[in-house]
């Protein structure tokens, strides 16, 4: 694994780290309000803190010593670079396209939303 792609996969796997930690948190928020025993617990504050922290820093304790993962995120990264990333012209001309094809199709189902309404209208009249 080249030096470069070390950094890249230490950064991933310490960003991925971070969402365990706020994942966790939010986890034992929410369940506190439904569960006394876990609410009790959420107010030692070691508890509250450090179980989202210590499974954080689990999990990236294990996506950093396992080997596989560590070859297969390499791998990742080394494709990751070979992709060719459109220019801004051609992402801003794609981008003109979509949100002209988005217009034309808020038109065709605003019209046929219209004229299915006066037609069910005009048939109920009758």
């Amino acid at each position: 694994m080249s030096k470069e792609n070390s950094k890249i996969v230490t950064a991933s796997f310490v960003i991925i780290g971070i969402l365990v930690w706020a994942m966790v948190g939010i986890f034992l928020d929410l369940t506190s309000a439904s569960f006394g025993v876990i609410a009790r617990l959420q107010d030692v504050a070691s508890f509250r803190h450090g179980v989202p922290v210590g499974f954080g820093v689990l999990c990236w304790l294990i996506l950093q010593l396992n080997s596989r993962i560590q070859r297969w995120a390499d791998e990742v990264v080394s494709e990751m670079k070979k992709v060719v990333w459109p220019s801004r012209r051609d992402t801003t001309m794609s981008t003109i396209v979509v949100c002209f094809f988005a217009v034309l199709a808020a038109i065709v189902i605003g019209s046929y939303d219209m004229v299915s309404h006066f037609l069910i209208n005009y048939i109920i009249k009758l």
